[in-house]
């Protein structure tokens, strides 16, 4: 991307937002969830529960899904502002390492800010809780692209 778009909303703004249209997910995803906010990426943060654990105590699949869709519907909200009713257009993700149970780490970087449709990369870490992520090792890659068609 050659120039970066405007941020209508911050992270604040954006856990305000989610909170007041998504409130069963204000928990989740609140203040404590997303960490970075900018232009081009986001950084979300969530402790994996024991019921999203498999057997063998892998993080499940969904959950990481959940969570890449999640950081994305966020950097949306920030690149747009109030559009509750962007929605997800297609999601793929492809498990590469085995997420322990604790923290993961989903970072968000744009790739195409269109007229009808928002591209973005999802790189998904699985860490100690508060520890950094090592930028070589993610557990999941996804894809995800939302539409503005309803904005």
């Amino acid at each position: 991307m050659s120039e970066l778009p405007e941020l209508h909303l911050d992270a604040a703004g954006v856990s305000a937002f989610i909170a007041s249209v998504w409130p069963q997910a204000a928990d989740r995803y609140g203040p404590s969830g997303l960490v970075h906010l900018d232009a081009s990426s986001a950084r979300m943060r969530m402790l994996t529960a024991d019921t999203e654990l498999r057997p063998g105590g892998t993080v499940s699949g969904p959950t990481m899904m959940q969570l890449a869709d999640s950081v994305t519907y966020a950097l949306v909200l920030g690149l747009l502002g109030d559009a509750a009713l962007a929605v997800t257009t297609h999601l793929s993700i492809d498990f590469v390492r085995r997420p322990e149970p604790g923290e993961l780490v989903a970072d968000a970087h744009l790739k195409k800010l269109g007229r009808s449709l928002i591209v973005m990369s999802v790189d998904i870490f699985s860490v100690a809780p508060g520890a950094e992520p090592d930028p070589a090792r993610p557990v999941a890659v996804a894809s995800v692209t939302y539409s503005r068609s309803l904005v």
